[in-house]
């Protein structure tokens, strides 16, 4: 059945046309959209894939600064163990070696004084041979323990140093003199022109203390009667010199 040939030109078939024509525009348009909106729905999921990947990285770099930090820490913490450790060995060195000498004194006066009584006894008809010879075996005991403490306290590493040995040994003389009685001179007698030196800052400090220290008491005691001094004006010298490949130090005092 085919429609009247007016229908062609009628409202109705425009109309259809125009329902149809409007119809593939709409079509057109929700496509257009749909593409849009998937090329859209693409690039935000890339985008979330690319932020995905860089969040991943982050956390991947603060992992690793994370580990670095913990291995940083502990060896942080091992080395404060061991300063600390060195201190308490250091302090621990020099109180041995503070107590070994005031004890090495008062032994020193009881060994001499047992070997003058022996003297002196010797032509009297007193037999104190066993007495004096008990005295002279406790003070060996004595002294013996006193080394083994001395030895334990000993660092087995020696740990060098390079210094100007002049202004070094000119330091520790002048600390060491505030700590001398003060009738006692100190002079030091400097012959190494700002030489470098390398050596153990403590254990030669130890042994120039020492040193003073024993002349300055055998020369006027604690200090506080003159008229137990050994000598009217008492006095060490300090003296350094260069000797071939070696360092010379003398500790020379005016006292008995």
């Amino acid at each position: 059945i085919h429609p009247a040939p007016d229908y062609y030109s009628g409202p109705q078939f425009k109309a259809s046309l125009y329902f149809e024509a409007g119809s593939y525009a709409a079509l057109i348009l929700l496509t257009l959209a749909g593409f849009g909106w998937h090329r859209s729905n693409q690039k935000r999921a890339w985008d979330m894939k690319k932020n995905a990947l860089a969040l991943q990285g982050v956390n991947n770099d603060i992992s690793k600064l994370n580990v670095e930090l913990a291995e940083n820490m502990k060896m942080l913490h091992a080395a404060q163990d061991e300063i600390i450790k060195k201190g308490r060995l250091a302090q621990m060195g020099q109180l041995v070696a503070t107590v070994a000498h005031e004890l090495r004194n008062p032994l020193s006066a009881v060994r001499t004084s047992a070997f003058l009584l022996r003297r002196k006894l010797a032509n009297l008809p007193v037999s104190v041979d066993t007495q004096l010879q008990r005295i002279d075996n406790s003070v060996a005991r004595c002294d013996a323990v006193i080394t083994q403490f001395l030895d334990y306290a000993k660092s087995h590493h020696v740990e060098f140093s390079e210094h100007d040995f002049d202004d070094w040994i000119v330091k520790t003389v002048e600390d060491e003199a505030q700590k001398l009685p003060p009738d006692v001179a100190v002079e030091c007698h400097l012959g190494l022109n700002g030489l470098g030196v390398s050596f153990d800052q403590s254990r030669l400090s130890r042994a120039i203390i020492n040193l003073l220290s024993n002349a300055s008491e055998a020369m006027v005691g604690k200090g506080d009667d003159p008229a137990k001094f050994a000598c009217k004006l008492p006095k060490i010298v300090i003296t350094t010199r260069l000797a071939g490949d070696r360092i010379e130090i003398d500790v020379c005092d005016n006292g008995p």
